[in-house]
């Protein structure tokens, strides 16, 4: 459920560059970090009302400056699968072997 509307608040229909000013992010975002853990649902609404006003959406097909290579479709799969194995050091066989091999 919560993927869903995770990969809807990407594809969302807003404008290329945001309509925000510098520092109206700051100015919106509240004065201290929440004391105790909040829904998943309370957390993405505040994304989508905090966050994406001020995202300029580089994979917008209005927008033609710099082209990012993880939006294609082989890119999320990648960034899904390097996510959700957390292989952030090379302590792992495979990882550690996997340049050799793709040299």
């Amino acid at each position: 459920m919560f993927g869903n509307i995770a990969a809807d608040t990407c594809f969302a229909n807003f404008p290329a560059c945001p309509g925000s000013r510098p520092g109206d992010t700051i100015a919106a975002l509240p004065g201290s970090a929440p004391t105790k853990g909040e829904d998943m649902s309370e957390i993405l609404a505040a994304f989508q009302r905090l966050i994406m006003p001020g995202i300029t959406h580089w994979n917008h097909p209005s927008f033609f400056a710099y082209f990012a290579i993880s939006a294609s479709i082989p890119g999320i799969l990648g960034e899904l699968l390097a996510a959700g194995l957390d292989t952030d050091v090379d302590k792992s066989r495979s990882k550690g072997e996997m340049p050799f091999r793709t040299r």
